[in-house]
């Protein structure tokens, strides 16, 4: 069972991926059911681009400086693009869910849960 990390952080997007694909020569999240869906790594790219947007560089005499008033603008977008993500993550989830209970019997397929901190997972 594969566990997929759901955590915003800075260039790299919302889907955690720490897998090096030497094929596409990229990081990917070792899920391919995720990996190869366009509207999830769209969206993916989309929330990482807004969410890296609220770092600036060498800004308000700080090396790094985060925008806290930006991010409470774009509050609702990126609940959206978020709400969008999980969705798609969940109807994945549940085709991967019918494919697997059709070969694999007894085979127990775990939905989203929520994790302590600041991520969230889906199982697979």
């Amino acid at each position: 069972m594969k566990k997929l990390i759901i955590m915003l952080d800075f260039i790299s997007g919302p889907l955690w991926k720490d897998i090096f694909d030497t094929k596409k020569k990229e990081l990917v999240t070792g899920i391919d059911i995720v990996d190869h869906d366009e509207y999830i790594q769209n969206l993916n790219d989309e929330i990482s681009d807004l969410y890296s947007s609220y770092y600036k560089i060498d800004y308000n005499d700080e090396p790094v400086y985060f925008d806290k008033d930006q991010e409470k603008k774009d509050k609702y977008k990126m609940l959206d693009l978020l709400g969008k993500l999980m969705k798609r993550l969940n109807e994945v989830n549940y085709v991967h869910s019918r494919l697997m209970i059709g070969k694999l019997k007894g085979l127990k397929i775990y939905k989203f849960f929520s994790g302590t901190g600041t991520g969230t997972g889906l199982k697979i």
